[in-house]
């Protein structure tokens, strides 16, 4: 999940969308901006069932690590909406922001903006009013939670594989005896060199012998 882009997204929808002054994130503000401003906070992530792991071949990584092994699934969050006013007039009252909020929850553009992101609206919970005072002046601050859907695609850099680069194949192998010295003579009649060690490139073709040379097999 790219959390920097949620984040962006997020507070771009928020500020559009009910006209206040400002948007900050809880805890990252240096200061307080002018009312009415708003707040977001993100809390409450879980994900939904269980995480799938999927192995990807990946032809541009160097040989043994083409194997990019990747973790996949959903994550539903509560995105915390706050609106803070020193006016109480109907429509300047922090009620009236969050409200506005809710109402462009329906909107194609906005469902859009939230894809952009990764992102799929789920629902909305009640607006709750909770009016009270700010350094003695009468204050109107409201509060809504709203819950998100989002994928997250994470990559393992310390979990990958690959295919085996070049395999060699000599007298030497497990279990060997008439059937393994058969077998070795078919391959060498079949390359066309009388060696003991010949080398097959990762998908099983025969690439060279012991001392290097390109057999026929593989000129073909």
């Amino acid at each position: 999940m790219n959390w920097q882009l949620i984040e962006d997204t997020l507070r771009q929808w928020f500020l559009q969308v009910t006209g206040l002054s400002a948007v900050i994130w809880e805890g990252q503000a240096a200061a307080f901006p002018t009312r009415p401003y708003g707040e977001l906070h993100i809390s409450a992530v879980r994900n939904v069932g269980e995480d799938e792991r999927r192995t990807v071949f990946d032809a541009t990584q160097p040989a043994g690590k083409e194997l990019v092994r990747t973790v996949v699934g959903h994550r539903i969050f509560t995105l915390g909406c706050k609106a803070r006013s020193r006016d109480n007039r109907p429509g300047n009252a922090a009620l009236a922001y969050l409200e506005k909020a809710r109402t462009s929850l329906a909107q194609l553009w906005v469902l859009d903006l939230f894809r952009s992101a990764d992102l799929a609206f789920i629902d909305a919970e009640a607006t709750v009013d909770l009016p009270g005072a700010f350094q003695d002046r009468a204050e109107s601050f409201a509060a809504m939670d709203i819950h998100f859907c989002a994928v997250v695609n994470e990559t393992d850099a310390l979990d990958q594989g690959g295919y085996i680069d070049k395999t060699e194949i000599g007298l030497g192998l497990t279990g060997g005896g008439d059937a393994a010295d058969a077998w070795l003579a078919d391959q060498k009649a079949v390359a066309g060199t009388d060696t003991d060690t010949l080398i097959v490139d990762r998908k099983g073709a025969l690439v060279k012998d012991e001392d290097g040379e390109l057999l026929e097999a593989a000129e073909s």
